[in-house]
């Protein structure tokens, strides 16, 4: 099986015409012989994207990390906050448990629209002006 080079080493040697002008890579004489006889061949080859475009692509990767770790986070305050296994939730506990859900939300607010942070922890938009009073909040089903 042949070894095989990269196109640009191949454009050197037969630029230069030297066939020992990478002796480090240990490239057979007869290889870089018909090299320089058979000439440059055509390479296609794919530009790497800008740094601009690098620098887009990563600030959307970064926002929709946001917003990834806020809704697991406003997952987890829930799953902290309840005292009961999570399919048997039906109402919002109180005091601190209550005030780490608002605190959860609150920061996921910041980066996701408030309808969105409330679907994920299931509770309807109508029943979150309820959260601050100390009424029970029931999940919308």
């Amino acid at each position: 099986m042949g070894r095989t080079y990269d196109h640009r080493i191949r454009e050197a040697i037969v630029g230069s015409g030297d066939p020992n002008l990478f002796p480090q890579l240990n490239i057979p004489r007869s290889t870089t012989r018909a090299w320089i006889r058979r000439g440059a061949r055509h390479v296609v080859t794919l530009e790497p994207p800008d740094e601009h475009t690098l620098r887009v692509q990563l600030s959307r990767i970064e926002a929709q990390n946001v917003i990834l770790r806020q809704v697991v986070r406003l997952l987890l305050a829930l799953i902290r906050t309840s005292a009961m296994p999570f399919r048997d939730l039906s109402r919002l506990p109180e005091g601190t448990r209550k005030q780490a859900l608002l605190q959860a939300i609150n920061r996921a607010r910041e980066h996701i629209p408030l309808a969105h942070a409330l679907r994920v922890i299931g509770l309807s938009k109508s029943r979150y002006p309820r959260l601050g009073c100390p009424t029970e909040v029931l999940f919308a089903r």
